[in-house]
């Protein structure tokens, strides 16, 4: 569900839709535009399965380590996922990968939820320690993930920029890993067992 928090992280919200599923919400924004969509809503989990009617090509964009191990058990044929970087020293930097790859999801993110790091011990907290901040209202301003919209706009564009070398079938990568401080030094990986799948295809209507 959409928070105020999400009018300054996100491109295409505004605080009047705090409230709101984001999947309606972003339903709507792409009807408006010429799309055609449908909303499955069911929790996705390793339970989750793809129905022989429903497309076997996903994007995946969440913020959650346990649906992101499930992306390769449920029956898509290939995925696509971003992440962000998830604190305050880390938030301009982002990852994608593609599955099936050179390593399985399942390994990627075998964590527990809830088990990243809060570090107070950085300049910033510490600062806010001596002013008299306590402990536990450090660690909770410390554990909240921090974003910006344009480090969001650029993981997304390498997602459909891989999602159209695939219709194209041109190479893939099975990683993309950069920071926004300097795109100069990217960390990418050529897939190694590319999967070319036909997404299906719409006309173009000008805009």
């Amino acid at each position: 569900t959409l928070s105020l928090s999400n009018d300054s992280t996100s491109l295409l919200t505004s605080a009047s839709l705090a409230g709101v599923p984001k999947t309606r919400a972003m339903a709507d924004w792409a009807e408006r535009r010429g799309f055609k969509t449908a909303i499955v809503e069911r929790r996705f989990d390793s339970d989750f399965r793809v129905a022989k009617d429903e497309p076997r090509f996903a994007v995946c964009g969440v913020d959650n380590e346990l649906a992101r191990s499930a992306l390769e058990e449920v029956g898509f044929d290939k995925v696509i996922e971003a992440g962000l970087g998830g604190g305050t020293d880390d938030f301009l930097g982002f990852r994608t990968h593609v599955f099936p790859g050179a390593r399985k999801a399942r390994d990627l993110w075998n964590i527990v939820a809830g088990q990243r790091e809060i570090r107070t011990d950085l300049p910033a907290y510490e600062r806010l320690a001596v002013s008299g901040l306590d402990r536990c209202g450090l660690t909770q301003l410390a554990g909240r993930t921090v974003g910006a919209p344009f480090v969001g706009a650029t993981a997304a564009a390498l997602v459909i920029g891989e999602a159209i070398r695939t219709v194209v079938g041109a190479h893939s990568y099975d990683l993309i890993d950069g920071h926004m401080r300097d795109l100069r030094h990217l960390t990418v990986a050529d897939a190694v067992d590319g999967v070319a799948v036909n997404i299906g295809a719409t006309a173009i209507r000008p805009i």
